[in-house]
């Protein structure tokens, strides 16, 4: 497939829901969520995860007045303080997210561009760890989940943390990874690789580019790089080449959404997704224009 022709696809889905083209190892995905139905939780190419409260994820309009970054419809996440009604005394997880259903492959560039939305007003989590008396133990309180792979875990493996992940600690962005190349080992040490003190917009969409390879040997063929629009065009934000992926039979996967530890008083939180694609090359994965 060339670049022509994957720019000629993209523009003709514009329209249309998601699709899926095969291309050697890596198939080119995209999802804009036009033929989802409004309201629905579930969407192709996606499981879902975390709480099944009926507003915490699910198909928005721009007709319901709803952000929309191109089309009629985007991907809403939300969390609530004390959300279900829960008792106060309780210590709860709570989780709002999409994880894509393909799983990465090893060692081979693949390209991941997508888009977010903040709204104004938005309440800011300070991401520390502190000691939490209904844990009994201490506790990281992260903001939502701008974009992360998690593994497909082993056997003899734990679920681990991700081996890459871009959160927002208070009004910025910080992206960090994780390797190990032992087997049956449940996480790595975390490297913090860029985009730490870089302020978000609100109101406006944000989009994110990624190309990637993922190998856990130190003198491997790991790579990151990331560019993101944060109010003045598509700037470079990471520059990583090392290791990052942890020693599994299968490669890991996509995820993004919200997640919040309460008693976290900052727990209501709400961001929107739209235009994710997935693909081989950057011209596979380039977004169309804002509308």
């Amino acid at each position: 497939m060339t670049p022509n022709s994957v720019k000629i696809l993209c523009l003709f889905i514009i329209g249309f829901g998601s699709i899926t083209v095969s291309h050697g190892k890596i198939p080119i995905f995209i999802q804009n969520f036009e033929a989802e139905e409004v309201g629905s939780r579930g969407v192709t190419g996606f499981t879902n995860s975390g709480s099944e409260a009926s507003y915490a994820a699910k198909v928005v309009s721009r007709e319901e007045g709803e952000p929309v970054r191109n089309g009629k419809h985007s991907y809403r996440f939300e969390t609530r303080f004390m959300g279900d009604a829960r008792p106060v005394d309780k210590c709860v997880r709570i989780r709002s997210e999409l994880s894509e259903s393909y799983l990465v492959p090893w060692r081979e560039e693949i390209w991941y561009s997508y888009s977010i939305y903040i709204p104004e007003g938005y309440q800011h989590s300070v991401t520390d760890t502190r000691y939490v008396e209904c844990l009994g133990a201490e506790q990281t309180f992260w903001s939502p989940i701008v974009g992360q792979f998690h593994r497909k875990p082993d056997e003899c493996d734990g679920s681990g943390n991700p081996w890459l992940v871009c959160r927002m600690n208070k009004n910025t962005f910080a992206w960090s990874a994780r390797a190990t190349a032992e087997k049956c080992t449940p996480t790595g040490d975390r490297i913090d690789i860029g985009a730490k003190d870089i302020e978000f917009p609100t109101d406006t969409w944000i989009d994110v580019k990624m190309q990637l390879r993922f190998d856990w040997e130190e003198d491997g063929v790991g790579l990151c790089r990331v560019w993101m629009d944060v109010g003045k065009g598509m700037q470079q934000l990471v520059d990583y080449q090392g290791p990052i992926a942890y020693n599994d039979e299968k490669g890991g996967y996509f995820k993004i959404g919200i997640y919040a530890v309460q008693p976290d008083p900052f727990a209501h939180k709400i961001v929107y997704l739209d235009e994710f694609r997935r693909g081989p090359t950057e011209a596979s994965v380039r977004l169309p224009e804002k509308q």
